[in-house]
């Protein structure tokens, strides 16, 4: 059986940069391998790799904050975590993209950046769930060994 696999290219958890290279050849050795969640902050790598992998190979930006950058360069969209508090505006951004609309979309963009670096000021997932919690999603509760950081309630320029 073959079952579709997205590779997750993550250095900063594994210690391992997957390089343009090797998710270029791994494309072309593997049929079943689709794809490639980068989340190396390195959008020159996700343009090699869109350049050289074919347009079969589809490139999902790992970091909300490069999702517009990494689709200019050839990505096809974001694997999110900011989606859970602006899935509506996350995918309007990336509509006025693929639409043409780049101001905007720069506009969007520009306007969840503030939401992007505030769910990360903390250990993911904390911030995201008091975000969801804010919204009557789920509450503040979390799993050992998370803890719920007095960081992501000092975000003030982030509105739920």
């Amino acid at each position: 059986m073959s079952i579709p696999i997205i590779v997750y290219n993550i250095p900063s958890r594994t210690g391992v940069n997957i390089t343009a290279q090797t998710s270029v050849e791994m494309a072309q050795r593997f049929p079943n391998l689709h794809a490639v969640k980068e989340s190396s902050g390195d959008v020159d790598q996700s343009a090699e790799i869109a350049s050289r992998a074919g347009e079969k190979f589809l490139i999902y930006s790992g970091d909300d904050y490069l999702t517009l950058p990494m689709m200019a360069v050839g990505g096809c969209g974001v694997v999110s975590v900011a989606s859970h508090v602006a899935g509506r505006q996350i995918n309007n951004m990336m509509e006025q993209f693929f639409a043409g609309n780049l101001s905007e979309a720069r506009k969007l963009h520009y306007s969840l950046l503030p939401l992007f670096k505030g769910l990360f000021a903390a250990p993911n997932p904390t911030c995201v769930k008091y975000a969801l919690s804010k919204l009557g999603l789920c509450t503040e509760n979390l799993r050992l060994p998370l803890v719920l950081w007095t960081h992501c309630k000092e975000r003030p320029w982030i509105t739920y």
